[in-house]
């Protein structure tokens, strides 16, 4: 199954700059080591050749041949491997760092008290602005429940409006909107594609939020190491700032599924947690 993220972005925070880490690959076969031509043959066309920007069977399957990837996922495999990088190994120990912020279920009390000690006596009205086109017909609905949650501890008058996903581009880069709700799918299987792209200069989220030890430090040290494994102290503290400022809150986490008629192989390939549907997996009888 694929995952894809998605997050209210909060008023007053966070951006980042993305960067692709893929390599590309060259072959030899006489002892001059001049390079040859990868030749293959499909009656795709293909879209892109950024592995950024192209999602179609066609433009996968050149990447597959071209292009080699920082870690990768195995056929019918759940756990990345080593591809490009030196090593792979996954010890998250902060993997529930709102929750050990927070707390496991909201409390009443604690937000009276962060809103009292703010001078706040009466409800706050806040709008959580949503687009039902970009993130799927739910997303609406999702908001209105987060709404209704909101509203239901009698600290707030909170309410949904959707707008069409271009005026809502236009609106989040102008920053009209303090809450708002975005989006993310990996292009590749790393922390890195997780933290990046939302911290920094012209980062994803558009919200304007800057941290000099984010991306000044934190970052650039992560992207650099090829032992993925010797990340986690970093990425460790890269979590611990965003759930100290919020400038994006983690709210669900969507699936994807496939189905597939009598007659049809290779489902199974086809899914993983890298969120690439792989079409040229599938075959029919």
């Amino acid at each position: 199954m694929n995952m894809r993220d998605q997050w209210p972005v909060l008023p007053v925070v966070v951006g980042l700059a993305c960067g692709l880490l893929t390599g590309c690959g060259s072959g030899t076969d006489d002892a001059k080591g001049t390079g040859r031509a990868v030749v293959m043959g499909m009656s795709d066309d293909v879209l892109a050749t950024d592995p950024a920007s192209g999602y179609d069977p066609g433009s996968w399957l050149l990447f597959d041949n071209v292009f080699q990837s920082l870690l990768s996922f195995p056929n019918s495999g759940t756990q990345p491997e080593p591809e490009l990088a030196k090593s792979c190994a996954f010890a998250d120990a902060r993997a529930t760092v709102f929750i050990d912020t927070y707390g496991a279920r909201p409390s009443k009390a604690k937000a009276a008290k962060a809103l009292s000690g703010d001078g706040i006596t009466g409800k706050v009205e806040l709008t959580l602005w949503s687009t039902p086109a970009r993130y799927g017909p739910a997303t609406d609905a999702e908001l209105r429940a987060v709404a209704d949650q909101l509203n239901a501890s009698g600290l707030f008058d909170a309410g949904v409006k959707s707008v069409d996903f271009g005026q809502y581009e236009k609106d989040i880069a102008a920053g009209k909107y303090g809450v708002y709700v975005k989006g993310w799918v990996p292009d590749y299987p790393d922390a890195d594609n997780f933290t990046a792209p939302f911290f920094g200069k012209d980062n994803v989220l558009s919200n304007g939020y800057a941290n000099k030890r984010l991306t000044g430090t934190l970052l650039p040290a992560t992207a650099a190491q090829s032992d993925r494994a010797a990340t986690d102290k970093d990425f460790a503290q890269l979590q611990d700032i965003v759930a100290d400022q919020l400038p994006l809150l983690p709210v669900w986490q969507a699936k994807q599924y496939a189905v597939a008629r009598d007659g049809v192989y290779g489902l199974e390939n086809c899914l993983d947690a890298s969120t690439v549907f792989r079409f040229w997996e599938l075959s029919k009888s």
